[in-house]
C-alpha cells in the first residue's frame, strides 16, 4: 500500500512539473512571436503629412546622396558639410517638420533618425534649416508651433549606397516609424548633387517653365500642409499658399539675380492658377 501510494506521488509530481514546463514553453513561444510581429509603423510619402498628436507633424521632403550637404538657398554666408573620407557619402532626408508640442525641443528630440542599408543600421546627425532657409545650424531649437526644414543625415560607404534597398527608420515618442526607397532611383539625384557642389557663386540659369514649376510646387506643398490641418485656430495662422510661392520666388531671386524678370513671370503664372 505504501509502495503504491509513493508511485502516485511520483507521478502526480511528474504531471506537474511536464504542466509546468508547457506552461514556460508555451510563454516563451508568445514573447518571441510577439517580437518577431513588431515591425515599424508605415510613415507616408510623396507629399502627404504625417501626424503625432501632441508632439509633431512632418512630411518627406527629399532624400539626397551626395558628398556635401547644403541649405535650401544658397548665398556667400551659407555653411556647408562635405564628407572628408572619400569611400564614404551622406544619405540626406530632409524632412519639413511641425513642431505640435507647447515647448521648444531640438531636432533629435522630436525625432531621431537611421538608415538601413543591406542590414546595416547608420544613425544620423541633424541639421536644421535657419528661418530663411539659407544656413544650417547644428545646435538650435524649434519652437512650439512652428516649421522647419531638418536634414536627418547618414554617413555611408559608397559601395552601400549604389544599389539596393534603402530603409529610412523614425522614431518618435519612443515609437518606430519607417519607409523603404530604391538607392538606384537616388543615383540621379546624387549625381547631379555632386554637379552642384561648386562655388556658391556659381549659379547656373533656369527657364520660366523650370520656375514655373519650383514656385507651383511651393504653393501646392503649402496647401496640401494646411488641409492635413485638423485645428481650425493653427490652421488660420500658417502661411498660405500665395505667400509660399512669393516666398519661393523671392528665395528664386537671391539664388538667381539675374533672373528676376523671368521669374516674376513664373510668379504671376502661379498666381493666377494656371
Amino acid at each position: 500500500m505504501k509502495n503504491l501510494t509513493l508511485k502516485l506521488l511520483l507521478v502526480l509530481l511528474l504531471s506537474l512539473s511536464l504542466i509546468s514546463c508547457g506552461q514556460k514553453d508555451n510563454i516563451s513561444k508568445s514573447n518571441n512571436e510577439n517580437q518577431d510581429t513588431t515591425t515599424p509603423e508605415l510613415f507616408s510619402v510623396a507629399g502627404e503629412s504625417n501626424k503625432v498628436p501632441g508632439i509633431c507633424e512632418y512630411y518627406l521632403n527629399d532624400i539626397n546622396v551626395a558628398t556635401r550637404i547644403k541649405p535650401s538657398i544658397i548665398t556667400e554666408n551659407s555653411s556647408y558639410y562635405d564628407v572628408e573620407n572619400n569611400d564614404n557619402i551622406y544619405i540626406d532626408v530632409i524632412l519639413d517638420v511641425y513642431n505640435l508640442s507647447n515647448e521648444a525641443k531640438m531636432a533629435d528630440d522630436i525625432i531621431t533618425t537611421k538608415i538601413k542599408i543591406k542590414n546595416n543600421k547608420y544613425s544620423c546627425f541633424s541639421l536644421v534649416e535657419s528661418t530663411d532657409g539659407s544656413d544650417l545650424e547644428k545646435y538650435t531649437l524649434i519652437n512650439s508651433l512652428e516649421t522647419r526644414n531638418i536634414h536627418y543625415v547618414a554617413e555611408v560607404p559608397i559601395a552601400d549606397s549604389t544599389t539596393g534597398e534603402l530603409e529610412i527608420i523614425l522614431t518618435i515618442d519612443g515609437k518606430d516609424y519607417s519607409n523603404k526607397f530604391s538607392l538606384d532611383s537616388l543615383q540621379g539625384s546624387a549625381k547631379e548633387n555632386t554637379q552642384q557642389n561648386t562655388h556658391p557663386n556659381e549659379k547656373q540659369t533656369l527657364t520660366e517653365e523650370e520656375y514655373y514649376m519650383i514656385i507651383k510646387e511651393a504653393k501646392q506643398r503649402q496647401q496640401d500642409y494646411i488641409d492635413s490641418i485638423d485645428d481650425h485656430k493653427v490652421k488660420q495662422s500658417v502661411q498660405t499658399p500665395y505667400s509660399a510661392a512669393i516666398a519661393e520666388s523671392t528665395a528664386l531671386y537671391i539664388k538667381y539675380p539675374d533672373d528676376t524678370d523671368t521669374i516674376d513671370a513664373a510668379l504671376k503664372k502661379v498666381l493666377a492658377g494656371e
